[in-house]
């Protein structure tokens, strides 16, 4: 290819590439390849143009954070302020404060890294769920996330933004991985206006691959890669900021210049740079969708149908699920190196979403472009070095006004006034007119202002002396604390994005566990106190049933966001365990019911979990329910029930003795009417026996016949008296 001649950079990178006019001929000769096809060509070409429109919006500002990076390592003299410095004969010193306040805000991150779980989104999805917690846990494990999260966090904070990636591969034991990726790798779509990326059409990743790992990924184009391999021996090649340099410009014959650069080549090693990029295409597809009432839960609903995948099949042709026809923006990975198209395939994951995710600090409102916190650090920061050097500089040196002829040698004078111990020789009479003129007061000024920069670094940066534990013998405790709580609150943006982002990632990674993990396997999960649990997941029964099905129903990703203010939960503690203490002294039995939720929050107390697990066996208390393991559950159920049967036999007890204490009554009330009784009758037998005694007497009187009925019938109505009343008193006692 032969470039187009013009006006150039001072970058080295012709105009009209910048401008997209006079571009070369990229185009290939058909091989019959399918990639190769005038179609596939002009896909290329569309990905080509937006890549170089995207590296045109962005190129000036991954400029400015290629410079950010620099200002943390110390580079932060450029070259004319060196060459200057040297001709002053001033020190280029470097006081590196932004290093320190950086490193503080990544300190802040990896002591308060957060945790995760994973929701249900019906009831009996409850255990399915804690598995997939567990799952997202070991799948982090592995893949060392928690490094790759304070990875991304780092370049976020530095240059302003970072990069997780989350995918599968074949090659290892764990095909779910999570990494991170150098922001100098990756592109986006500058027309984005998300924070998550879920509105960009495209995001890039390129990268330089030795030429027979490549030839190993792409066997039947090995010849193609030979003729597009370039020797290459720097890690980012061309320009080591990543200036602007567009996918045309590093496909020209740049050969020679990196032979001029390393002499000869065959030392070198061949690499290949490729392009890959995921982008978003509208197209018409079927999508999956359930037939039974699960329909909102199951894991293929709504999924893309791919009739390559005997699953699929199986589960249409089976009626589980039907088709429906839709017009969406699905997913495609191209990867291409020169002008060879080398793949350019559907995704493969269900979730049909990029796989990766963007970490930003800040953005800048006017065009979106991302930078870090150093931005705004750089100048203050470049001032005080200035300031401190041209200080130093002005104690160490001194000014010499004389009169001409005051020494012989001017140059051994000058030498000799710049000692410790010179001596400087004049000639007679010229002591008056020979003055050594020191600039202490100029440079007292200079460090002043160098301490201006430094205190103006700290609050923009919102790391204030105190916040970097730096006491201050003028401040309370309170006081301090309230710096420190106000330092934070500054830093809350970058700390919410970075909450969205892994928010993001967790979802990406719980959908290619509910699509991949699809065969019966058995896990450890390591916990606190290095206690090993083991869990099984897809284990077929006996009947023929799947127990613990990761694949069966869609769950939530949740991160649980821990307060990075860990003065603000000190505080919380320590009010916790005020009012706990207070009520030891009056109710201790409720500080006892406590006790477990205040060593629970001591999250640097050593052997946590097993001090609280012992406290509740103690007080009684459960752990929350997400935590409990199976036997822990089994057992509560059982006490549970044995508290439910002892309430009912407590409840059975009392409702006899309240019976039988109003029998009791009722007896008492019954044997006093019952004496009364008695008493009446025999009042009643006594005037009868009298009355008969009377009769008997008057026998052998002759009494009228009335007078004898009426007796009769006194003797039967005290009869039947008698009678009645003792039934009653019977049944009033029982019987007794």
């Amino acid at each position: 290819m032969e470039m187009t001649k013009g006006k150039t950079r001072k970058d080295g990178i012709p105009e009209a590439l910048l401008s997209g006019k006079g571009a070369p001929d990229i185009s290939v000769k058909s091989t019959g390849h399918p990639l190769d096809t005038p179609e596939a060509q002009e896909k290329l070409k569309k990905l080509m143009a937006w890549r170089r429109q995207a590296r045109i919006a962005q190129a000036d500002n991954r400029v400015e954070m290629a410079i950010d990076e620099d200002f943390y390592d110390g580079i932060q003299l450029e070259d004319a302020d060196l060459q200057i410095l040297k001709n002053r004969n001033q020190p280029p010193l470097v006081f590196n404060i932004t290093k320190n306040t950086v490193n503080w805000i990544l300190g802040t991150e990896r002591q308060a890294r957060i945790d995760s779980r994973v929701l249900p989104r019906k009831k009996s999805a409850a255990d399915n769920a804690k598995s997939k917690t567990k799952l997202m846990k070991y799948t982090q494990d592995v893949s060392k996330g928690e490094y790759a999260k304070s990875r991304a966090f780092e370049d976020c904070v530095k240059a302003g933004l970072g990069w997780l990636e989350t995918g599968v591969r074949k090659n290892d034991d764990e095909p779910i991985f999570m990494r991170n990726e150098s922001w100098r790798n990756m592109w986006h779509d500058h027309l984005g206006l998300s924070l998550d990326g879920s509105d960009y059409r495209f995001i890039i990743r390129e990268k330089w691959i030795d030429l027979d790992v490549a030839a190993g990924m792409f066997p039947d184009r090995e010849g193609r890669l030979k003729t597009i391999a370039e020797h290459v021996n720097t890690l980012y090649p061309y320009l080591p900021d990543d200036t602007i340099i567009t996918d045309i410009a590093s496909e020209f014959d740049l050969e020679s210049s990196m032979d001029a650069l390393f002499g000869d080549t065959g030392s070198k090693r061949e690499r290949i740079k490729f392009v890959e990029m995921w982008y978003r295409m509208p197209a018409n597809v079927k999508l999956m969708k359930m037939r039974s009432d699960d329909t909102p839960y199951g894991v293929l609903h709504n999924a893309i149908y791919r009739p390559e995948q005997e699953d699929h099949k199986y589960l249409v042709r089976g009626g589980y699920f039907t088709l429906t026809d839709a017009r969406i923006l699905t997913v495609r990975c191209a990867i291409w190196a020169g002008a060879t198209l080398f793949q350019d395939i559907l995704t493969p994951y269900n979730h049909n979403r990029f796989p990766f995710t963007p970490m930003f600090c800040y953005r800048r409102s006017r065009d979106n472009m991302p930078y870090g916190v150093i931005r705004d650090l750089r100048d203050p920061q470049a001032d005080l070095n200035k300031r401190r050097s041209k200080a130093l500089s002005l104690l160490t040196a001194n000014r010499v006004v004389a009169e001409k002829g005051a020494v012989n040698d001017k140059k051994e004078a000058f030498e000799e006034v710049n000692r410790a111990d010179g001596w400087v020789e004049l000639n007679d009479g010229k002591f008056e007119k020979f003055r050594i003129q020191e600039e202490n007061e100029v440079a007292a000024a200079h460090v002043e202002m160098a301490r201006d920069d430094e205190r103006f670094i700290h609050s923009i940066s919102g790391v204030t002396n105190d916040a970097e534990y730096q006491k201050r013998k003028d401040l309370s405790g309170v006081a301090m604390d309230k710096q420190l709580f106000q330092s934070q609150t500054a830093q809350g943006i970058m700390f919410d994005n970075m909450y969205l982002a892994l928010q993001t990632e967790g979802e990406i990674r719980l959908s290619d566990i509910e699509q991949f993990y699809d065969q019966e396997k058995e896990y450890r999960i390591t916990g606190d106190q290095h206690k090993d649990e083991f869990i099984k997941i897809n284990e077929k029964k006996d009947d023929g049933t799947i127990s613990n099905n990761i694949t069966e129903t869609k769950a939530d990703f949740v991160i649980g966001k821990q307060n990075f203010k860990d003065t603000i939960r000190q505080a919380m503690l320590d009010t916790l365990t005020t009012m706990v203490t207070s009520l030891a002294q009056s109710m201790p039995e409720v500080a006892l019911k406590l006790l477990d939720m205040v060593v629970g929050m001591m999250d640097d107390l050593p052997g946590r979990d097993e001090i609280v697990a012992r406290i509740r066996k103690i007080n009684g208390e459960s752990a929350p329910e997400e935590e409990q393991t199976p036997e822990e559950k089994e057992q509560i159920k059982q006490n549970e029930q044995l508290a439910a049967e002892k309430q009912q036999f407590a409840e059975k007890m009392q409702t006899a003795l309240a019976q039988t204490e109003l029998a009791n009554k009722q007896a008492e009330v019954n044997a006093k009417n019952a004496k009364a009784m008695r008493d009446t009758i025999e009042a009643v037998m006594k005037r009868l026996e009298t009355f008969l005694t009377a009769i008997q007497a008057a026998g052998s009187l002759n009494i009228p016949p009335e007078v004898a009925t009426a007796a009769d019938n006194l003797l039967a109505e005290a009869n039947q008296i008698i009678s009645g009343n003792q039934t009653a008193t019977n049944e009033g006692t029982g019987g007794v």
